[in-house]
């Protein structure tokens, strides 16, 4: 943790930051490893002593109890005015200045001064644009000589930390001053760029990984916490009294079968309710017998995975149902109950149920469905092109919401979603075919023979005729089971048969 502040100096304004030491692992490690107020301070010489702009460092102090580390503080010649590049970007006319950080970067890969959180917000910048700081070196190191490899993850670290506000044109320039003697792209930009490219994907993905594994540490956004015999993890915000009088409140209505409960079975309840102005939906799971339990030590909590899987959906944009709360109890080291509280905006409702109350009763008229159809093969080809699956992609598993113009999807039985894993061909079909299977009758084969062409487009599929035949031939078997407002359907559907009666004949046979 860390706290920096401006003050004055005998020689001018300086900057001072205050490395506060949070935990004891951190202090048994500040035993054997530098602080970073001293990496910083050894790493800011070295970058003066080879002609590298930083702000010169004043002072380094540290603060110990006998050997463990308490405090570091770290004072530098404060900048000002100045401005971090990553905030001048946006503000247009940046070509001059992501020369001069080119030229910069190139300095210190030749100084043998590697970056490893390098980011436009680590390049400072004075008022008048003439000279550019590197700042922030206690993620440095010195290295003899810096291989192409390493100077590509750098580059494509910058780039990315400009995602969105940078062409492909400036990123040509940038490169072009950066690699002016030829001597690691060899004059080859095009190719030095895909490459980076690449590079940006595999932090982006690196970058979700680690967002989405906040949710279970204690950080700005999240709190970790034991009240009684619980274990919580929650968004900051809740207290750990609000959490359990939620999960009192949710035992009562399932006991009692009241208003609310939307499923009670043996390995699960869930209850949907008001807390106050939040609408809170409630995962109960539930571990009935020793086996069940020590199960769970092994394979991982599916509570757990539903919190860590739910907050990924969030960090990635892709649902608006939230995940706000995980309690657990655990007694000699097995699970005993554990509770998974989400926020679930107002209007949304299954798919399924949505899909019959809207469309069974509608007439002729299309142009509803098909806008309908087209926005949830926007949302499915989102979640394809993301590479998250759902290992359970039923309709009764999705929710949706009318808004004026569009549709919005979310996912629920967030313990059965996957995220950055590689999608097979039979893990994709059966995805499908789950789909399939569950989709009330009012969307008639006519109907889904347009949603997956559309779906099968937008995720750049060429052979949609085999992918269509495969979807039907492994539906053939299987019952039509959803749930309607009414309830639950089951019915038995000659799938082949039914496509040639709706004189979808396409449907059975490969396109040409």
């Amino acid at each position: 943790m860390r706290a920096v502040s401006i003050a004055s100096g005998p020689q001018g304004e300086i900057f001072l930051k205050h490395y506060k030491i949070r935990s004891y692992r951190e202090r048994w490690k500040y035993l054997v490893l530098p602080s970073k107020a001293r990496r910083e301070w050894q790493m800011a010489h070295h970058a003066l002593r080879k002609g590298i702009t930083t702000p010169l460092p004043l002072a380094m102090a540290e603060r110990r109890n006998g050997l463990l580390l308490r405090d570091a503080f770290l004072v530098t010649q404060a900048i000002l005015p100045s401005a971090p590049l990553i905030e001048l970007i946006p503000r247009g006319g940046y070509q001059e200045l992501l020369v001069q950080a080119a030229g910069l970067l190139k300095s210190s890969h030749e100084a043998g001064l590697l970056h490893l959180d390098l980011h436009a917000g680590n390049i400072l910048v004075e008022k008048d644009g003439k000279k550019l700081y590197l700042i922030d070196l206690h993620r440095s190191k010195i290295v003899r000589n810096i291989s192409r490899r390493r100077r590509l993850w750098n580059l494509a670290q910058f780039f990315y930390s400009l995602k969105g506000w940078l062409s492909t044109d400036d990123k040509k320039a940038f490169l072009q001053r950066y690699d002016e003697a030829a001597d690691t792209f060899a004059g080859e930009l095009e190719q030095g760029l895909r490459e980076i490219e690449v590079q940006e994907e595999r932090i982006q993905r690196r970058h979700m990984r680690s967002r989405t594994k906040r949710c279970l540490k204690q950080s700005g956004g999240f709190s970790v916490t034991r009240e009684q015999s619980w274990q919580i993890w929650c968004r900051r915000g809740w207290k750990p009294q609000q959490l359990l009088k939620i999960v009192a409140r949710h035992l009562d209505i399932v006991a009692k079968k009241k208003e609310g409960l939307i499923k009670a079975d043996r390995r699960t309840a869930i209850t949907l309710f008001n807390y106050k102005e939040t609408r809170v939906c409630v995962k109960e799971y539930r571990y009935q017998g020793f086996w069940q339990r020590l199960k769970e030590i092994f394979r991982g909590s599916k509570a757990r995975r539903g919190w860590l899987m739910g907050n990924g959906l969030v960090v990635r944009g892709i649902s608006e149902i939230v995940p706000q709360a995980l309690l657990e109890k655990r007694k000699r080291g097995l699970l005993q109950e554990a509770f998974l509280l989400m926020e679930t905006p107002p209007g949304y409702v299954e798919l399924d149920r949505s899909v019959v109350k809207t469309f069974e009763a509608q007439g002729d008229d299309d142009t509803q469905k098909e806008a309908f159809l087209n926005a949830f093969a926007g949302f499915m080809a989102e979640l394809y092109l993301r590479t998250i699956t759902h290992k359970d992609l039923k309709t009764c598993n999705i929710m949706v919401r009318e808004r004026e113009d569009t549709w919005n999807f979310g996912l629920v039985d967030m313990d059965d979603v996957r995220l950055d894993k590689k999608i097979s061909h039979r893990r994709f079909l059966k995805g499908l075919i789950q789909l399939h299977t569950s989709t009330p009758l009012c969307i008639d084969m006519r109907d889904r023979r347009r949603f997956l062409t559309r779906y099968l487009q937008l995720i750049k599929q060429d052979n949609i005729g085999n992918i269509i035949q495969g979807v039907i031939k492994g539906s053939q078997g299987r019952q039509l089971v959803y749930v309607a407002p009414s309830g639950d359907v089951v019915r038995d559907v000659d799938w082949e048969g039914a496509c040639k009666a709706a004189g979808e004949l396409a449907l059975c046979e490969e396109e040409p």
